[in-house]
C-alpha cells in the first residue's frame, strides 16, 4: 500500500511538473491581426515554399503545378536577358497569374518593347 501511494505521489509530481515546463515556454513567430482582433497571418503555420523554377522565353505561356491549387502564390524573376547597350526602347515585363493549377504570365501588347527571356521561381505560402 506504501508503494501504490508512492507511486500516485510521484504521478501528481511529474504531471505539475511537465505543466509548468509547458507555461514557461514563449512561442516565437509573428503574427498580424486586423481591426477585428482575428488573426490574418501566423508565421507558425503560413510559411513560404519554394515549388520549381521556369523561364519565360520571352513569350507569353504557362505551366501546370497541381501543388499551387489552394494556396496562395508568389513568383519572384530572378535573372532577365541584358539589353545591348545601343537598344533605346523599352522593355515588357511578364504578369504572372495563377488559377488552380495553372501559372501563367503574359507581356504587355505594346509592339515597340522588347519582350526578353525571365528566369523566374516559384511557390506558395
Amino acid at each position: 500500500m506504501v508503494y501504490v501511494g508512492l507511486f500516485i505521489l510521484l504521478l501528481i509530481c511529474g504531471i505539475a511538473w511537465q505543466k509548468r515546463k509547458r507555461a514557461d515556454k514563449v512561442g516565437a513567430g509573428l503574427q498580424i491581426f486586423n481591426a477585428d482582433g482575428k488573426v490574418i497571418f501566423d508565421s507558425t503555420y503560413n510559411t513560404t515554399r519554394m515549388l520549381g523554377r521556369g523561364e519565360t522565353n520571352g513569350a507569353n505561356g504557362s505551366l501546370i503545378d497541381d501543388r499551387l491549387i489552394g494556396h496562395s502564390v508568389w513568383v519572384v524573376i530572378t535573372s532577365h536577358e541584358i539589353l545591348p547597350p545601343n537598344y533605346v526602347g523599352g522593355v515588357d515585363s511578364p504578369v504572372f497569374t495563377c488559377n488552380g493549377s495553372k501559372l501563367a504570365w503574359e507581356y504587355g501588347s505594346s509592339y515597340n518593347n522588347a519582350k526578353k527571356n525571365n528566369r523566374f521561381i516559384y511557390g506558395v505560402y
